[in-house]
């Protein structure tokens, strides 16, 4: 298991696009159901996605390797190499790269729920109050399940 999908309506009424950050909001939406609508394909099980599909990588829990296979098959007008912070770095292949942010991160959009889970509107690199974690830390991921 390294990947959920949440198949469940969202409503973006009310949010622009040239301030919000649709994927925080889509967090909190996850958030209100207690993730309700998430599906996770079984061992074995193969699965077709597009950039309209809600999904989330989920880091290996276990303290031992744990492998899978993944075919990422893109087509862009640009030549785009995945370099961006949060990517994984796949062990079989030698490549030493900068990691750099993403596009989105430098566009300075801020969360609809200006009063929510601060979980739910920060990049996995952030610490919860916005700032850089150091080198080696856990990601922060956002949390969709009450406890």
């Amino acid at each position: 298991m390294l990947a959920l999908d949440y198949v469940q309506p969202f409503d973006f009424a009310g949010l622009d696009e040239r301030v919000h950050d649709y994927f925080w909001e889509m967090n909190a939406q996850v958030a209100d159901t207690d993730e309700a609508h998430r599906w996770q394909p079984r061992d074995g099980e193969l699965t077709l996605m597009d950039a309209y599909c809600v999904h989330r990588g989920v880091e290996n829990p276990t303290d031992r390797p744990l492998f899978r296979t993944w075919l990422r098959l893109s087509f862009e007008e640009r030549r785009r190499i995945f370099d961006r912070l949060g990517n994984a770095h796949n062990p079989l292949f030698d490549y030493a790269w900068s990691m750099v942010e993403r596009d989105i991160e430098a566009l300075g959009l801020i969360a609809f729920r200006r009063d929510g889970d601060p979980s739910h509107a920060v990049f996995p690199w952030q610490a919860l109050d916005g700032s850089r974690l150091p080198a080696g830390a856990r990601k922060t991921g956002p949390r969709l399940r009450r406890r």
